[in-house]
């Protein structure tokens, strides 16, 4: 009677074990699953790369104005952020204090102050307007470093026409037709393979433009290409004219014919 005891008990205690490992083993799946979906393991695996992804719009005449206003809305941000930070400065120097700080807080305050003002930058998306002090920042912090002259205003005539969205899942990717926020749903034009791919990768920004009275969309999007393995081997490349490149090998690469896409291009 004792001898079954025992082996009852140790029996009861072997299951407990396995039962406690394996609910271990479980709840480690579980966390490196969801922790996978937060933070998107496959970049460990996979060469996560930020890539442009430009198509062809086709606005309605309420979009154009709409697009236009965004356009327009931006450049008046810039510039009289630019012209509020220059102002600042030179009260702060004059009044004996440091350095202005340029950062996004400063420009925040300013950009709140600009919408009490004038009414029609609600008209704009909110992260677009939060995107021209960003720029406006990285230009100060190239003019302090040494890398680029001072900024400067932007001009109606001879700047780029264009303003950029941040993606906050806001953005929707249909068959034929995008949906902006503030802008609304607009008709879109590009290769199959480019609509597919819009579908599947993640959009970080998009920026729209107009290029010779055509209006654009340029998305900025995640791109996963696989990582190749190191071989730790070398070659030498020799760039030609009838060829593209030679390989030390005696491998010989032909020019590219870009004709198609270039025809491409125009088309689209």
């Amino acid at each position: 009677m004792n001898f079954t005891k025992r082996h009852l008990k140790i029996l009861v205690f072997k299951c407990s074990l396995y039962f406690f490992i394996y609910y271990l083993l479980f709840k480690l799946v579980y966390i490196i699953l969801k922790l996978s979906l937060k933070w998107n393991f496959k970049c460990f695996f996979m060469k996560c790369v930020n890539m442009g992804l430009k198509v062809r719009l086709y606005p309605d005449g309420d979009m154009m104005i709409k697009i236009n206003q965004n356009i327009g809305n931006s450049r008046f941000t810039w510039n009289k952020l630019l012209e509020y930070y220059k102002e600042t400065y030179k009260l702060f120097k004059f009044h004996g204090y440091s350095k202005l700080k340029c950062n996004m807080t400063t420009f925040n305050a300013m950009l709140n102050m600009l919408k009490k003002e004038h009414d029609f930058l609600y008209l704009s998306e909110s992260s677009s307007l939060q995107q021209v002090y960003r720029d406006l920042i990285q230009a100060y912090n190239k003019f302090f470093n040494g890398e680029s002259d001072y900024p400067r205003f932007k001009s109606k005539k001879h700047d780029k026409k264009a303003f950029r969205i941040q993606n906050n899942g806001n953005i929707k990717i249909k068959p034929h037709t995008i949906i902006l926020p503030k802008l609304g749903e607009v008709y879109y034009r590009t290769s199959k393979k480019y609509r597919e791919k819009l579908k599947k990768v993640k959009i970080n920004n998009v920026t729209i433009k107009i290029e010779n009275g055509k209006y654009y969309a340029v998305f900025n999007i995640k791109n996963e290409i696989p990582k190749f393995p190191k071989t730790k081997q070398f070659v030498g490349i020799d760039l030609g004219m009838r060829t593209l490149a030679t390989l030390d090998n005696g491998l010989k690469i032909a020019n590219l014919d870009v004709t198609y896409e270039e025809n491409m291009i125009k088309k689209y």
